[in-house]
């Protein structure tokens, strides 16, 4: 039995987000050229753990306000 994907952010929030991280990284300009499957792993491990917890908190926030404003997807 498959289950249906819903996302929780629109499309525009991730690709922002991805774009964040992209900067944080120093390879924007890479990432918007060739995408992020030929950026090599040991690249993005360089600051995974400091950013991967800033975005997480950046998404559970955002989660937050759109539950308090009443647009979260059900």
């Amino acid at each position: 039995m498959s289950r249906s994907r819903r996302r929780l952010l629109p499309p525009a929030i991730l690709d922002a987000y991805k774009n964040e991280i992209a900067r944080e990284l120093g390879i924007p300009r890479q990432v918007e050229f060739t995408g992020w499957g030929d950026v090599p792993s040991r690249e993005c491990g360089r600051v995974g753990g400091h950013l991967g917890g800033a975005i997480v908190h950046a998404l559970i926030k955002h989660a937050e306000e759109m539950m308090a404003r009443g647009t979260f997807p059900h």
